[in-house]
């Protein structure tokens, strides 16, 4: 049996497929992973698969081979995604460099936007800026960091930390043991409340 040479995808055709795809997102970007869903996905790739078929200047592809190209986009974009933030957190100064990100990858992010969703944690220090308990913890998250005694509150003051206990204060730099006994509080009071305990 001989094979084919495949031939590569366009700038046009991946043009198209993003069209496509950013018609049809709500089914294709789902993250469900039930059969129903399946299922549903499979039966609107081959509909997409359709579509892109009767356009003029497209070679005729496999629904396996546009959900393959999606992919990889997708791939490429958090690659330059990935990219960029690292060079943003390079030391060294100087202007920033120019974003790796082109038009094509722009618009692949913006498809499936739910990539670029990037979950906060106020006790991680990686990202750009300083954290400040005080002004970066949801409602939700300070109330499950809240103290458990009554009379004691928690005020934060840029890197110090202040315990307040019946009309005596005492200020303390915030250390690492500190931010682990956070973290610790935080884990318990949660897996209080996903165990239908109240949080105190």
């Amino acid at each position: 049996m001989e094979r084919r040479a495949k031939v590569n995808f366009t700038d046009e055709e991946r043009g198209v497929l993003t069209d496509l795809v950013n018609k049809y997102r709500e089914v294709l970007e789902n993250k469900r992973t039930d059969a129903v869903s399946l299922q549903r996905k499979q039966r609107t790739w081959d509909q997409l698969a359709t579509e892109f078929n009767s356009r003029q200047n497209v070679h005729p592809r496999t629904a396996k081979q546009l959900k393959k190209c999606w992919d990889n986009l997708k791939e490429k974009w958090r690659r330059a995604k990935a990219d960029d933030t690292r060079e943003v957190f390079k030391t060294g100064g100087g202007t920033p460099a120019e974003s790796s990100m082109n038009q094509e990858l722009q618009r692949v992010g913006a498809v499936a936007s739910h990539m670029a969703t990037r979950l906060t944690n106020p006790l991680d220090s990686d990202r750009a800026g300083r954290v400040t308990p005080a002004t970066e913890f949801t409602p939700a998250v300070a109330a499950l960091l809240a103290p458990t005694q009554p009379g004691q509150s928690m005020e934060a003051d840029g890197n110090q930390l202040q315990l307040k206990r019946r009309n005596q204060a005492r200020t303390a730099p915030v250390q690492p043991s500190r931010t682990l006994w956070l973290r610790e509080q935080f884990l318990k009071k949660s897996q209080q409340v996903e165990a239908g305990h109240p949080a105190q």
